[in-house]
């Protein structure tokens, strides 16, 4: 499972540096959407794993990275999980956050995350984060 998480970390971070978010997530959603194996890990337990890999790799995925792998590797198993983006206005920018949702309970984030963020209707947050770098995402 660790090897799986490090692989697909570092494919969807090569996407989304070369084809942007929407691109990577329709690649990473049209993969997933034929779920493939069971696992014994809960969809907690993986979504740990995700964080706690990425604190071991050269560079620190960000949060639409460890979102898209999270949201790959439980769909993957056969778990609706949903690709929530949200933004935060700051002085003079915006600041873009990801992270997952599974049957409405957050995996990845504090659980009041659509607090701080303001939450974009789902299918839609792509038309407004598309064009940003990676370096706004919290």
């Amino acid at each position: 499972m660790i090897i799986d998480v490090v692989r697909l970390t570092t494919v969807v971070s090569i996407l989304l540096r070369l084809r942007g978010s929407k691109t990577t997530r329709e690649r990473m959603d049209s993969v997933s959407s034929r779920p493939s194996r069971r696992t014994s890990h809960s969809p907690d337990r993986i979504g740990e794993l995700v964080t706690k890999v990425g604190h071991y790799m050269p560079w620190k995925p960000n949060c639409l990275e460890r979102s898209i792998t999270l949201a790959w590797l439980l769909r993957r198993r056969g778990h609706e999980a949903s690709l929530r983006i949200g933004v935060q206005q700051i002085p003079g920018d915006l600041l873009f956050h990801a992270w997952i949702e599974l049957n409405g309970v957050v995996l990845n984030d504090d659980p009041d995350v659509a607090g701080l963020y303001i939450p974009f209707p789902e299918g839609m947050e792509s038309e407004h984060t598309q064009g940003n770098p990676l370096r706004r995402w919290g």
